[in-house]
């Protein structure tokens, strides 16, 4: 019920979407300049069907711009696939926005005069906050509380926020808390209902019974009787004793030889009873015992270190936030000897909460800082988040120093830089379990072996595995002999880390949190 609920949603935020803003409109048209960008690196891990289509998607509204622009289109398409690495490296490394990124890579490309043009043009457009009045008035209409979401938002985020719940109502867990399943499901489904009503449930009608109103006998014919019969008399017997008095019950007991019920005991276990809220009194309540019990109380984790990217300096304002939070803060410079010691100062005070800070959750997500909070078993969170004091992320669980690992992976990759040295790092740290190989035949040697002694059955995957190499030859050539043993980047670093606490929040940040 409640995940029908959320289709419908997400149908209605569709097309919502859709109909204030379609294909064809500027808006749509400029997300062709968004980073990362198709016509890059960055969607490799997509099949190749999708990505060619989403290509062409980018490279049609690209097109359309520049016409109507009245530039040239294949120059100036030349030049910005030349100053897309540039303009994604902007965004990625250093966190920039994507308007910022594309003008610092312009201003570093000053012999391409159309590809510069072509940016001015993106530069230039910029939706007014009028026009996002004039598209959803009724936001203003309906929803009298959530006009503070318009300011400097996207039309999705608009949308979302005349359908979620808010803030308040998804969660009201505090630090030091665990609840093993929240109720934001049923928050979403109530105010859905209080917003446009519920469905109407069409119910065929009961067929009546021909006997219906006669009273039936107890005894069935049978000499023991059938198991129908059984039903009914234990059913009047029921319904006999619901309808005596007190007394009455108290007589049959004792004629029974069952000693009467303690008057204390009775009260505590029906105090009990009452307690509990009725199914068709208060269904909602119901509900929510079922998605949310009682929530366990645990011990607040102390304040560790923090890993801050290395644009940061020890006078920022971030540096600053962490460490009045009680955070040791650690920067991720020096070619990777941020990332090494923040990696043995986790193991070493592994007792204590750490936290891995990167510019942007979405971009940054398998970065190799991201990658350092697998292994230690850090909380991962954004810098505009954590600015907010209201960060949030994913606390990861690591289990290094309990499961064995075999990988392999190429020290002169540049699609992953620093990860080689990261998984290095880790297999030196006390108690890893964890084996960089040096030949990837060595790693195809280790996964045989271990099919062939425990068989196909033990998933040998599980415990040997690296990621496709550069090459499209050979990556497709380890496909079809081990297609389980080579995997595309996501699928390798998910195989990294030990899992996520679905209802963690960040160390020193709780309800009890300084501002």
């Amino acid at each position: 019920m409640v995940l029908q609920r959320m289709r419908l949603l997400v149908e209605n935020v569709k097309e919502m979407v859709a109909a204030r803003m379609p294909d064809n409109s500027l808006q749509m048209l400029f997300t062709g300049f968004r980073l990362p960008s198709p016509l890059g690196d960055g969607f490799r891990d997509l099949a190749r069907p999708e990505l060619a289509d989403l290509r062409k998607k980018t490279k049609d509204s690209l097109e359309t711009i520049l016409q109507k622009g009245k530039l040239d289109v294949k120059q100036c398409m030349k030049d910005l696939l030349k100053m897309l690495p540039c303009a994604e490296a902007y965004h990625t490394r250093l966190g920039l926005g994507v308007r910022q990124s594309w003008a610092r890579a312009s201003v570093d490309f000053k012999e391409l005069k159309n590809g510069r043009a072509a940016v001015s043009l993106y530069l230039s457009f910029q939706p007014a906050e009028g026009d996002v009045e004039r598209r959803l008035k009724d936001v203003s209409w309906h929803e009298q509380k959530n006009r503070a979401h318009m300011l400097g938002s996207t039309m999705e985020s608009l949308v979302l926020a005349m359908q979620a719940p808010s803030a308040t109502q998804i969660s009201k867990t505090q630090g030091g808390q665990i609840i093993a399943t929240t109720p934001y499901l049923p928050n979403v489904l109530r105010r859905y209902v209080q917003l446009y009503g519920a469905p109407r449930k069409l119910k065929r009608a009961a067929k009546v019974r021909r006997d219906s109103g006669q009273k039936r006998k107890h005894e069935d014919g049978g000499p023991d009787g059938s198991e129908a019969g059984f039903l009914r008399r234990r059913h009047a017997a029921v319904e006999n004793i619901s309808a005596a008095s007190s007394s009455e019950r108290q007589s049959w007991l004792a004629e029974a030889g069952v000693p009467a019920p303690d008057p204390e005991v009775a009260a505590r276990t029906q105090a009990k009873i009452n307690a509990q809220p009725d199914d068709k009194k208060q269904p909602d309540k119901v509900n929510l015992c079922h998605w949310a019990p009682k929530p366990r109380s645990m011990e607040a984790v102390r304040p560790g270190f923090a890993l801050v990217p290395e644009l940061y300096d020890f006078s920022s304002e971030l540096v600053r936030k962490l460490q009045f939070h009680g955070f040791q803060v650690v920067l991720s410079g020096g070619g990777g000897s941020g990332l090494f010691t923040f990696m043995d100062k986790a193991f070493k005070h592994s007792s204590a909460g750490h936290v891995v800070v990167v510019p942007d959750l979405r971009s940054d997500f398998r970065a190799a800082g991201a990658i350092v909070a697998r292994l230690a078993g850090a909380f991962l969170t954004s810098v505009p988040s954590m600015l907010a004091q209201k960060p949030s992320g994913v606390q990861f669980v690591t289990d290094v120093t309990k499961k064995k690992r075999q990988v392999y992976v190429d020290a002169e990759d540049d699609r992953y830089p620093l990860l080689h040295g990261v998984l290095v790092r880790a297999v030196r740290l006390p108690g890893s379990k964890l084996e960089v190989l040096a030949l990837p035949k060595k790693l195809v040697a280790v996964y045989k072996a271990h099919k062939d002694k425990f068989g196909a059955r033990s998933k040998p995957w599980l415990h040997a595995r690296m990621p496709l190499p550069v090459n499209e030859e050979e990556a497709g050539k380890m496909r079809l002999k081990q297609p389980y043993l080579a995997c595309d980047f996501k699928t390798f670093v998910e195989f990294l880390e030990g899992g996520v606490e679905r209802e963690a929040v960040c160390p020193s940040f709780g309800s009890n949190n300084r501002s």
